[in-house]
């Protein structure tokens, strides 16, 4: 029973999920985040 349960949760929940973001083309490690500047990339303006 616990099998089933797991596995209904990986359909209904993690699939949409993972197709989803296959489509897209999303992902939080992907390029692009990745490249983001940082605080590191701006300089800071005194006052």
């Amino acid at each position: 029973m616990l099998r089933f349960l797991a596995f209904l949760m990986f359909i209904v929940v993690l699939l949409p999920i993972g197709l989803t973001r296959s489509v897209f083309h999303s992902s939080r490690f992907g390029r692009r985040f990745h490249q983001a500047p940082t605080a590191w990339d701006h300089s800071v303006s005194n006052p």
